[in-house]
């Protein structure tokens, strides 16, 4: 783990004010359980509650909140998987949630694990199960595109041994939770005003 990725973690004052949000890919023999939040697919994962951690989000401190959104979102147990096969793939930062309606932007800085759990049995009946090759990112959250991207890039170009953690996006991201769900391909017009 490089100082750059736990100095962008936990170094500066911008990322401390953002919300920040680790995300899973579970590898299971059934493909990859995501989660459908207003007809949008995302990795299961969520947001870190306070006193939940006080380390580096790209290590193991990141567990206690990985394995209670699981839970809540999948319905699943991953603390057995999370401590025997599981690795930091990267990091989304620049990822902007907009809502249109009140007028707010928050920043996310969203940690993705990988986790190998091919025997994981169970789990809620409303869990979106993807082959970890499709190629459709139609209505699938930025943050987990990107990682699936990279996965699958990582995948095909036949990576040995372990992946080092990689920063997943290359540029700023708005995406708007309301009055629709939509990536914006610029920051909004409202924002502009207080903005600069």
């Amino acid at each position: 783990m490089t100082s750059e990725f736990g100095d962008l973690i936990l170094g500066d004052e911008r990322t401390r004010s953002a919300v920040i949000t680790p995300r899973i890919i579970l590898l299971t023999q059934r493909g990859i359980p995501m989660v459908e939040t207003n007809g949008w697919l995302g990795l299961p994962g969520g947001k870190v509650k306070e006193n939940e951690c006080d380390g580096n989000l790209m290590t193991t401190d990141a567990y206690p909140t990985l394995i209670r959104e699981v839970e809540e979102e999948c319905g699943f147990d991953i603390s057995g998987h999370l401590r025997q096969s599981s690795a930091c793939l990267g990091i989304v930062t620049d990822l902007f949630r907009v809502d249109s309606e009140a007028k707010t932007i928050k920043e996310m800085v969203v940690p993705v694990f990988l986790c190998k759990a091919p025997d994981l049995a169970g789990g809620r009946r409303d869990i979106v199960w993807r082959d970890i090759f499709s190629d459709s990112f139609e209505k699938v959250y930025p943050d987990a595109g990107l990682a699936l991207r990279y996965l699958q890039q990582k995948i095909k170009s036949g990576v040995k041994g372990s992946i080092e953690p990689e920063f997943l996006n290359h540029g700023i991201i708005y995406f708007q939770t309301r009055p629709s769900m939509k990536r914006l391909s610029v920051r909004p017009g409202w924002f502009q005003s207080w903005a600069d």
